[in-house]
C-alpha cells in the first residue's frame, strides 16, 4: 500500500510539472500574440496611467477610460464617469497614484482632487499652490505632476519641479 502511495505521489509531481511547463509556454505565446492588440488601441499622450496591486492598468486621456488586463484591453474609449464617480464634465489633466492611501492624485484646472479608491469618492478641488504649499513661491503654472520613488514631480512650461511632500519644499 505505502509503495502504490509512493508512486501515485511520484506521478502527481510528474504531472504537475509537466501542466506547469505547458502553462508557461502557453502564457509566453500569449502574450507576445497579444502585445499588438494591446499596444495598437491605447490612447496617444494619456493624462494619468497606474496599475493595481492585482495588475490591472487603468488609462485616463481627457475625460476617456481604457481599462486592461494581462495585456489585453477589457474597456477602450469609454467615458469615465461610466466607471468612475466623475462628472462627465471633469477632464483629468495630470495625475499619480498614491499607493499607500489607495487615492489618485488628480491635476484639473490648477487644482488638486484626491479620489479615493477605497469609497469610490472625488474630493472637492483645491488649488495646487494651496494643497502643496511650497509652490506658492513658483510663478510658472503647473502643466504635469507625477510621483516617483516617493518625490513629486511638478512639470511647468519650460522648469521640472522636485517636491519633497515630507517638508513642504522644492
Amino acid at each position: 500500500l505505502l509503495i502504490l502511495f509512493l508512486a501515485y505521489y511520484y506521478r502527481q509531481i510528474k504531472l504537475n510539472q509537466s501542466i506547469d511547463k505547458a502553462n508557461e509556454a502557453i502564457k509566453l505565446k500569449e502574450t507576445f500574440d497579444d502585445n499588438t492588440e494591446f499596444t495598437n488601441n491605447l490612447p496617444k499622450n494619456p493624462n494619468l496611467i497606474f496599475e493595481t496591486i492585482s495588475g490591472t492598468t487603468h488609462i485616463f486621456k481627457d475625460n476617456k477610460y481604457w481599462r486592461a488586463i494581462d495585456n489585453k484591453i477589457v474597456l477602450s474609449n469609454e467615458y469615465s464617469n461610466k466607471f468612475w464617480n466623475i462628472n462627465n464634465s471633469f477632464s483629468i489633466e495630470s495625475g499619480f497614484y498614491d499607493f499607500r492611501n489607495f487615492n489618485l492624485v488628480i491635476l484639473s484646472k490648477n487644482k488638486i482632487y484626491i479620489y479615493d479608491l477605497k469609497n469610490n469618492k472625488l474630493s472637492s478641488g483645491t488649488y495646487i499652490k494651496e494643497y502643496y504649499p511650497g509652490l506658492s513661491s513658483v510663478s510658472e503654472k503647473i502643466n504635469r505632476i507625477f510621483c516617483s520613488r516617493g518625490w513629486i514631480y511638478f512639470c511647468g512650461k519650460n522648469n521640472i519641479m522636485l517636491y519633497d511632500a515630507n517638508t513642504d519644499s522644492i
